[in-house]
């Protein structure tokens, strides 16, 4: 978790260090109407690289092998001056395996999550975070964990319409396996997402 504030702090620094220099200099604050505007609906791509651990109430503790996940995104972001607030879906599909253990992976994550940043004209910084569902094959026995999600990142609008962004998101998820443990799963994303914003 301290990396997760670590990214946090280092995203909130970076927008605060944006306000301080358009106070300090008002002839640097972007012209509202011709700078960027965030608001709207918009769908994308999504690649992932999936990392974390998990703890069996009987078996113990097990580390889980670095993996890529694909999947998408829809989400709607509405913007007040240079603040911006929205809302996301995100679905990822791969097969990241415990150690030692091939045949226990997880195969889905999907996140529902609200976000919250500041947009520096076509840069937007953000926070997010909300609830996560995992989809988890137990030696070929599925079973679902729940939970958050926390997070944050920045997105860039490589046009009008196209925005490129990078995200890291951790999921604290919790349920119970198909052997009757009880599994707590901490499962961290890094990724990279293609939107296109209509």
């Amino acid at each position: 978790m301290q990396g997760v504030f670590r990214l946090l702090g280092a995203i909130g620094a970076l927008a605060l260090g944006s306000v301080a220099a358009q106070a300090a200099d008002p002839a640097a604050v972007p012209d509202q109407t011709t700078a960027y505007d965030w608001s709207g609906v918009y769908i994308g791509a999504v690649g992932a690289y999936g990392f974390g651990e998990d703890d069996w109430s009987a078996d113990g503790h097990f580390d889980l092998d670095g993996a890529a996940f694909g999947g998408g995104v829809i989400g709607y972001n509405h913007q007040w001056g240079n603040f911006v607030v929205g809302a996301e879906l995100v679905g990822l599909f791969g097969e990241m395996q415990e150690s030692g253990y091939p045949d226990y992976t997880y195969e889905a994550l999907v996140d529902v999550k609200a976000r919250a940043g500041y947009a520096v004209d076509r840069a937007l910084f953000y926070v997010a975070g909300g609830y996560s569902f995992a989809r988890f094959d137990e030696d070929g026995d599925d079973f679902d964990l729940h939970g958050y999600n926390i997070g944050g990142g920045i997105d860039f609008a490589l046009t009008e319409n196209v925005v490129l962004g990078a995200e890291y998101t951790f999921r604290g998820l919790n349920g119970d396996s198909a052997s009757n443990q009880d599994v707590d799963g901490k499962v961290s994303t890094i990724s990279a997402k293609l939107t296109y914003k209509f």
